[in-house]
């Protein structure tokens, strides 16, 4: 029996048990009813994306004077990099050489495309060796190609978080763009953030950023950049790495060692990676080659 049909339903002083069951079970269906209708429009408030957005805006807060300052100081780091210049390139290719602790190295070709709202990416080994992989990123999630035949897949890094190791200034001019980004000088927002003991900064800054994003444990990703007391000039930055276990998150320290100056455009030519198992990798990336788009096919997995 439907609500409408229950809602006028009365209990006359002569109701006999029939119709007094048959009233009970008109109300007990009412007000399940309501409660199911109340909880779907809870439900699609929260799935809706306008309503999503609006939400987790709010949960974030308007940024605070603090936060202005800190938005400013990493735009003077921004205008170190190369500013505004970063507009005119959307893509690149570059040859990386990466050490790790043990001596051992590879080399890896690094596509990335930022020309459109989602970030490709493809990460190559140069030398065919047991073990090499390809991985290719089309934003949401990362497929992998190992070495025999194998394919595997995994929810894909933020693209802020891919962009810092390689294109920092690509990284700053998207972040300070959105709207759905906030910064402090304090880790005042909600989330997760790098303990006290791992944010080694000996006297100079730390910008905290913290961005809205839906599909990543927590609903947002939390950056921190180490900048120059003294000058506007990038250190290093702390990036979250989801981990295997369901919603765990743990940190990863880039420390930027050495820059290279291109075309008005200035990135990292040495890192030091410091990973959340404690492994310290080296890597020299090679002059990269800038483009304003690469072709689709470069984001496939070829036979």
């Amino acid at each position: 029996m439907g609500y409408e049909g229950c809602k006028h339903s009365a209990l006359p002083a002569h109701t006999d048990m029939k119709s007094l069951c048959k009233a009970l079970l008109c109300t007990a269906c009412a007000v399940l009813i309501a409660w199911t209708l109340q909880k779907v429009s809870v439900i699609h408030a929260q799935v809706s994306p306008s309503s999503s957005l609006a939400v987790s805006a709010n949960q974030i807060q308007t940024e605070t004077a603090e936060g202005q300052d800190a938005r400013s100081q990493l735009q003077a780091v921004l205008n170190g990099l190369g500013g505004n210049a970063w507009k005119t390139v959307h893509a690149s290719v570059a040859t990386v050489t990466i050490t790790a602790g043990n001596g051992a190295a590879r080399q890896v070709q690094w596509s990335d495309d930022w020309s459109g709202p989602a970030l490709l990416t493809r990460r190559e080994s140069v030398d065919k060796k047991d073990g090499s992989h390809t991985a290719i990123s089309n934003g949401l999630y990362q497929y992998r190609h190992l070495a025999d035949g194998s394919q595997k897949s995994f929810a894909a890094s933020p693209d802020i978080v891919r962009m810092v190791e390689g294109y920092p200034g690509a990284a700053l001019l998207r972040s300070l763009k959105r709207s759905n980004c906030i910064f402090a000088e304090h880790p005042i927002m909600p989330g997760k953030w790098p303990t006290r003991n791992a944010l080694e900064t000996n006297g100079d800054k730390a910008i905290y950023q913290s961005c809205l994003q839906p599909l990543f444990p927590g609903g947002k990703c939390n950056i921190v950049w180490h900048i120059s007391s003294e000058a506007a000039t990038l250190l290093g930055v702390w990036i979250p790495i989801q981990g295997q276990l369901h919603n765990s998150i743990a940190y990863e320290e880039i420390r930027y060692d050495a820059y290279r100056h291109l075309s008005g455009l200035t990135m990292p030519s040495r890192l030091t990676v410091i990973r959340p198992s404690g492994r310290i990798d080296k890597v020299l990336i090679g002059p990269p080659e800038f483009s304003e788009k690469l072709p689709s096919d470069n984001f496939k997995f070829h036979d």
